[in-house]
């Protein structure tokens, strides 16, 4: 084995390692009410899948997920859910490890704004990325008060696949992304400075392309279930959802009512 299909081994491993790892156990650590504890073990479900098929699509062993869909464990909207966060999962590690060369020159200049995680490698970057995702979506449980309607769910894919693209859309998303620090969102400030490097480097504009296609997969693909009414017979369908103090309520009926 070469030493970089040895490296590019080792960090495979590391990174998945980790996803198996999320959320982080230390939220048990404070007092998760009963929904709180259930939403956890749910998120730490999903993160299992897509480690098990990021692994086996690493080693070309097909796909996982399929016997599990045909025993009843998961949907096929869950299968395609896993299949296209792994797809974005590894398109944003090509643009890690292409923005690296970029992130070593400020980190020898002194002005590297992650240190704070220790190891400086690209493996351990979108580790670290990947965390302040799924932390931060679980995080959404642990505010006193916050909700997501269908309506809002629709509006958010729509500005993404559509709105943002234009001029107007485009000003709105540089404003929206002022109100993050380094220290609150990891993710956003790294593709700000990928953004930043791809006015020099071709192949970082390459890959945040091939990133931004994903993601936008990703959005079709939940605008699709949104889309669907509650007496739809396909496989899957949303419901608004509220968290307030720890109490999980679902949207149950028109009108905005929740259970």
């Amino acid at each position: 084995m070469t030493a970089n299909k040895n490296l590019e081994l080792i960090s495979a491993k590391m990174i998945i390692r980790n996803l198996l790892e999320l959320p982080s156990s230390a939220y048990w650590e404070i007092d998760l009410s009963p929904d709180q504890q259930n939403h956890w073990l749910a998120m730490r479900g999903k993160c299992n899948l897509q480690s098990q098929y990021w692994w086996s699509i690493f080693n070309f062993r097909g796909d996982p997920l399929t016997n599990l869909v045909e025993s009843g464990q998961i949907t096929e909207w869950d299968r395609l859910t896993v299949i296209l966060q792994v797809d974005f999962f590894q398109r944003l590690w090509e643009l890690v490890q292409t923005a690296e060369p970029h992130l070593k020159k400020i980190y020898e200049a002194g002005a590297y704004p992650w240190a704070k995680f220790g190891d400086l490698s690209a493996a351990a970057l979108l580790s670290n990325i990947i965390k302040d995702l799924i932390d931060g979506e679980f995080e959404k449980a642990l505010q006193p008060y916050f909700k997501l309607s269908i309506l809002d769910g629709q509006k958010i894919c729509s500005y993404y696949l559509d709105e943002i693209k234009s001029p107007q859309g485009k000003r709105e998303a540089k404003n929206l992304v002022k109100n993050f620090t380094k220290d609150k969102c990891l993710s956003v400030n790294f593709l700000l400075f990928c953004d930043y490097a791809a006015k020099t480097d071709p192949s970082v504009m390459m890959r945040l392309n091939a990133l931004q296609q994903s993601n936008e997969n990703l959005f079709r693909h939940w605008k699709t279930a949104l889309a669907r009414k509650r007496s739809s017979k396909n496989f899957h369908k949303f419901a608004s959802f509220r968290w307030q103090e720890g109490v999980l309520k679902l949207g149950s009926s028109t009108g905005g009512t929740y259970a």
